[in-house]
């Protein structure tokens, strides 16, 4: 299972993980110009998440709590490549930092605050902060 987002908001039906290929579905539906995009996470997931929306032309931001992303995967001198090459495509990079709330109105998306207190508007949140055990198959 992936794991949840515990913030403020994080209970918003704009707010994603991807599980399934339904998720996927739902979220290529929704990624078109000017649809913004918060991904956090900047793992691999958060990382071709983002690729993908600007692909389709939206706007994304990928918050990270890393300096880099994939900087626990790859190390300094990759991820400082992978995040050049998001960047040059378009992709708003907020490093160091992680998520303190999701803001809504009327069960809808409106931002996300950082905990250095930045506000980033989105419409869609899709978070990759990796993965939950299903510890409850094995006591089946």
């Amino acid at each position: 299972e992936p794991r949840r987002l515990d913030v403020p908001g994080a209970d918003l039906p704009d707010v994603r993980y991807l599980r399934d290929l339904p998720d996927s579905d739902h979220l290529r539906d929704v990624l078109d110009e000017g649809h913004r995009v918060a991904i956090v996470g900047g793992g691999w997931i958060g990382m071709e998440v983002a690729a993908a929306a600007r692909q389709h032309g939206a706007d994304v931001t990928l918050i990270e709590v890393a300096d880099l992303p994939l900087q626990r995967v790859l190390g300094d001198d990759v991820a400082r490549v992978f995040a050049d090459l998001h960047r040059e495509r378009g992709v708003d990079l907020r490093l160091g930092t992680g998520v303190r709330q999701i803001v809504g109105d009327d069960d809808r998306v409106v931002a996300v605050v950082t905990e250095d207190g930045t506000e980033v508007m989105a419409d869609t949140v899709v978070v990759g902060i990796g993965i939950t055990p299903r510890t409850d198959l094995g006591a089946a």
